[in-house]
């Protein structure tokens, strides 16, 4: 090497040592650039990000397990995941991503197999298909105001009337008819499969008019939690 370029070399091997003695943050900046401590530490963050990513993709994937039946469904129903809701957040109408391409109709059935519960295959009526589109349908459910449909209720299938809303209501009950906290609630709607459960009776007492009962019902999930319906196909 030519004594001009050690000089030069010297030169530049001092200059560092005194910029790491007198400001020794530029000896930690020094350190972490030949260290490839940066390198690490986003490789690391990286890591963790994509974990998280895939931790979160689990999540949603096991959620959406517990809302498949147990069983096959045949071709008796399509599965549609939830769009949204309509009016915002509430669950009067919500949008489903099948529609007229995909087979679903106007007037059918749509219902949900939460939990996925052992040998569950008719599903629990939440609603009907109200209006179709192409490749997205809008479902009116049991929540809406506007929803009336003949129910039966426990093993006699007492008739009732159900009618919508936040809190849905069974009227028009006998009042003579024994009804108690938990007894199961089914569709009479001549346009459903027979017999799909809604859910149960809650509270049953004697009308204001003390001609017939009325009752709530209680229904055994949160309609604003649940990721997939499936709509009757015929």
């Amino acid at each position: 090497m030519p004594q001009k370029e050690r000089w030069f070399l010297w030169f530049l091997i001092l200059v560092v040592l005194a910029l790491i003695l007198i400001k020794p943050f530029w000896g930690w900046q020094l350190r972490r650039f030949f260290s490839g401590v940066d390198r690490v530490v986003d490789t690391n963050s990286s890591l963790v990000l994509e974990n998280q990513s895939l931790k979160s993709e689990l999540l949603k994937l096991e959620n959406l397990k517990n809302y498949f039946p147990s069983k096959a469904v045949g071709d008796n129903y399509i599965p549609t995941l939830i769009y949204s809701r309509y009016p915002f957040s509430l669950k009067d109408e919500i949008f489903i991503d099948r529609g007229l391409n995909q087979g679903v109709q106007v007037g059918k059935a749509a219902v949900i197999f939460p939990n996925n519960k052992e040998g569950e295959v008719s599903g629990i009526l939440i609603g009907k298909i109200e209006s179709v589109f192409p490749e997205t349908s809008l479902v009116m459910t049991i929540f809406d105001e506007r929803w009336s449909s003949p129910v039966g209720i426990g093993d006699k299938r007492i008739q009732a009337l159900l009618r919508g809303g936040n809190k849905p209501k069974l009227t028009l009950m006998d009042k003579e008819a024994t009804l108690k906290d938990g007894d199961l609630v089914y569709s009479l709607d001549a346009g459903f499969p027979s017999l799909l459960p809604l859910g149960v009776v809650r509270a049953p007492h004697l009308a204001s008019d003390h001609l017939f009962q009325e009752a709530d019902l209680e229904v055994g999930y949160n309609l604003n939690e649940v990721p997939i319906l499936w709509a009757r196909k015929n």
